[in-house]
């Protein structure tokens, strides 16, 4: 048995997400590093509601030719920027729990979650 841990740089740890636009399948390109920066940087262009913003996070993400994205209506496009952010969210928190279970299983006990009180809103007995 080997203490080692190896990695593939060609292949990505979560499995990638497809979209199909006109009966063509498109795949994300491997999440790195780099990826995620440039991701973020059009992130915060949508938040401000820049037009292209979401085009381009697409584009980027997926490799679809701006000419195909152009012809649809920006909401299908803002429904793949979502539902692509939904699946990566939820495969983070999935593999977040693992890493919290073999953790737990090392300690041999379970690891509290701490509540966190929701801002500006008032409680029992709270005089705001």
């Amino acid at each position: 048995m080997s203490d080692k841990l190896s990695f593939n740089t060609r292949k990505s740890l979560y499995e990638p997400v497809e979209i199909e636009i006109d009966e063509t399948v498109y795949q994300n390109q491997k999440l790195t590093r780099a990826v995620l920066a440039k991701l973020t940087e059009f992130e915060a262009k949508i938040i401000e509601n820049k037009e292209d913003a979401l085009f381009n996070w697409v584009f980027f993400l997926f490799g679809v030719d701006m000419k195909i994205l152009e012809k649809l209506d920006k909401r299908e496009v803002e429904d793949i920027y979502l539902h692509a952010s939904k699946v990566f969210r939820k495969e983070e928190q999935e593999r977040f729990k693992k890493e919290i279970a073999q953790i737990e299983g090392q300690l041999g006990k379970k690891i509290p979650k701490k509540k966190i009180p929701r801002k500006n809103v008032k409680r029992p007995g709270s005089k705001v």
